[in-house]
């Protein structure tokens, strides 16, 4: 797996979630459940009425380290890392405040 790194000018810290049979990787004050998820979604700080947001949650540097009990070179495996970004308001919110008008019923703010 290859390091990356997230600047202030790319958007919002994703979050993120490494997936690979038996343990994962949580950010915030989340960690592994037993059902080998994170035991809380993803914070929430988007407020449609005024379309901001807060990037309050999360961790600015993220790791695990994994390997398999049952590692066997000659079978086919594979692993993949999930991204979760911190939820910002949609299109439609910005929008609505910028010509202030209501978003209406049925419309995700």
């Amino acid at each position: 797996m290859n390091w990356r790194e997230v600047y202030a000018t790319t958007g919002t810290r994703p979050r993120v979630r490494v997936f690979a049979a038996y343990d994962i990787a949580c950010a915030g004050n989340r960690g592994p459940a037993a059902d080998h998820r994170c035991d809380a979604p993803v914070g929430n700080t988007v407020d449609p009425e005024n379309a901001t947001y807060t990037n309050a949650t999360g961790a600015p540097v993220l790791g695990a380290y994994w390997t398999d009990p049952d590692f066997d070179p000659d079978q086919h495996a594979f692993s993949y890392l999930r991204v979760i970004k911190v939820p910002t308001p949609r299109w439609t919110a910005y929008d609505a405040k910028i010509f202030e008008v209501s978003v209406p019923d049925g419309i995700p703010a």
